[in-house]
């Protein structure tokens, strides 16, 4: 965990380094919750509208309505989440730099390696915003 050549870390320190680890493990828990809350919202309200999608009533206009501010939200809180995450791990990798331990920097190097993969936070936001631009295509369609 450390190099004989460092010297150990502060109580406080090994504190904020676990909690940033906590953090760090919840909020990504909790965007991925997020995620799965919002495609329930989104599917239900797709089922709600239904067969009438291409032909919204009043009823369908906010129903809809409602589905593109959720979009909004999701994508609000992701961007948020994302910011917070990436706090945590630097002020954690920060810690590790500084006492020789190597726990979220090997782990980040080894996540950043493979080819082809896309960060979390790009997908998740991408998800949301297509969604929020689906809604305005749709609501397009409708005025023509």
């Amino acid at each position: 965990m450390k190099e004989s050549a460092q010297k150990e870390p502060t109580q406080s320190e090994k504190l904020e380094w676990e909690q940033a680890n906590e953090w760090w493990r919840m909020l990504s828990q909790m965007r991925r919750r997020d995620m799965m809350l919002f495609t329930a919202a989104q599917g239900a309200v797709l089922t709600i509208i239904g067969v009438n999608l291409l032909a919204l009533g009043p009823d369908g206009y906010a129903l809809s309505a409602l589905a593109f501010l959720i979009a909004l939200i999701g994508l609000n809180n992701e961007r948020r989440l994302y910011r917070y995450l990436s706090e945590f791990r630097a002020r954690g990798i920060r810690i590790e730099e500084q006492y020789g331990m190597l726990l979220l920097t090997k782990a980040t190097e080894k996540v950043k390696k493979p080819r082809g993969s896309v960060r979390s936070t790009i997908a998740f936001q991408a998800y949301y915003a297509s969604i929020a631009v689906g809604w305005l295509a749709l609501w397009i369609i409708n005025a023509l």
